[in-house]
């Protein structure tokens, strides 16, 4: 079995998992008290207004930069920027870093504009609205490396790409199949964190509120689903061609910006109109 030896990051992840899953669960009073005492800050109209450019800036910053770099690295677009680690760690960083918190504060934006939201509950639906992009990232991990083992049936050794990850698990193992697994792992706690989380958000909305709550779940695994489609596409240049990946990242990415936005948007309308 490719897992063995790495019980001890089984055994982070499943820790991780539960922290995860009982502060929202388990401790209701102490949930429910640390997002009234931030509810109690209530952003005046001007202040959201100046969150509200910041947060349209440095969204589309994030995504504008991410494109650039991904379409200077990429082999199936311009592949100005040298091979090498640093190139790499560079392209890495926009790709599967900033371009999901773009995508997170683009959720952001769309939920605070041109509306006045509570302290506590904007930093709630912020993370929430992180998880999705970096479970987007995730996605694509796992399958990136499901692609490269054909679907985890092939022990593949990794490069410098890992090193992070191995360094920081004390990995026994650089197969590919080790590190995908754990990023399917990864993807399951950020996409409980934000069923649980937007759960009691919502919690003592009226039942004719739930046709609203299934179409905002259904639009947050859309952008989960297609963001790791679209970064596989980008990062798998060798099964992928240049059409299909310049569609993905000056088309299909910028779409992905509009559905961010839409999800906040909506999220913001179900609490407004319940």
């Amino acid at each position: 079995m490719f897992l063995e030896g790495t019980f001890h990051i089984f055994l982070v992840y499943l820790l991780i998992f539960i922290a995860v899953i009982s502060f929202p669960l388990i401790f209701k009073t102490q949930w429910k008290k640390l997002l009234n005492y931030f509810n109690k800050i209530e952003l005046s109209q001007r202040r959201s207004k100046l969150l509200n450019f910041f947060l349209l800036c440095s969204s589309l910053g994030l995504i504008g930069g991410s494109i650039l770099v991904i379409s200077l690295f990429n082999e199936n677009l311009f592949h100005i920027l040298p091979d090498g680690e640093t190139s790499f760690n560079l392209y890495a960083s926009f790709a599967f870093l900033l371009l999901p918190f773009g995508f997170g504060l683009i959720c952001a934006y769309g939920l605070l504009r041109n509306s006045i939201i509570k302290l506590g509950h904007f930093f709630l639906c912020l993370c929430c609205f992180l998880c999705m992009g970096f479970a987007g990232a995730n996605f694509h991990d796992f399958l990136w490396c499901g692609l490269a083992t054909k679907w985890y049936s092939v022990p593949l050794e990794a490069g410098y790409d890992l090193d992070l990850w191995i360094n920081l698990f004390q990995s026994p193992t650089r197969d590919y199949r080790v590190f995908g697994f754990y990023m399917g792992i990864q993807v399951i706690i950020f996409c409980a964190y934000i069923i649980l989380n937007l759960w009691r958000y919502f919690q003592g909305l009226p039942r004719h509120s739930n046709f609203l709550k299934i179409k905002l779940v259904l639009f947050g695994a859309l952008l989960v689903s297609v963001l790791g489609l679209c970064l596989l596409i980008i990062d798998y240049p060798w099964n992928f061609g240049p059409i299909l990946t310049a569609l993905t990242v000056f088309l299909f990415i910028p779409l992905l910006s509009l559905l961010s936005w839409y999800i906040g948007k909506n999220i913001q309308i179900l609490r407004k109109n319940f």
